[in-house]
C-alpha cells in the first residue's frame, strides 16, 4: 500500500471510530429521507 493511501486509511479509520455514532445516525437518516422522497411520503403513512 502506497504511503499516502496508508495515511488516508488511518485518517478516515480515527474519523470513523470518533464519529461512528453520529455518522451511522445520519446515514439512516439519509437513508430514510431517499426512500420517503421516492414514495412519495408512503413511508410515513400509517397505512
Amino acid at each position: 500500500l502506497d504511503s499516502k493511501y496508508e495515511t488516508l486509511v488511518n485518517e478516515a479509520r480515527k474519523m470513523k471510530l470518533s464519529n461512528t455514532e453520529k455518522w451511522w445516525r445520519n446515514a439512516v437518516l439519509w437513508e430514510f429521507c431517499e426512500l420517503d422522497r421516492t414514495h412519495d411520503k408512503s413511508v410515513l403513512r400509517p397505512d
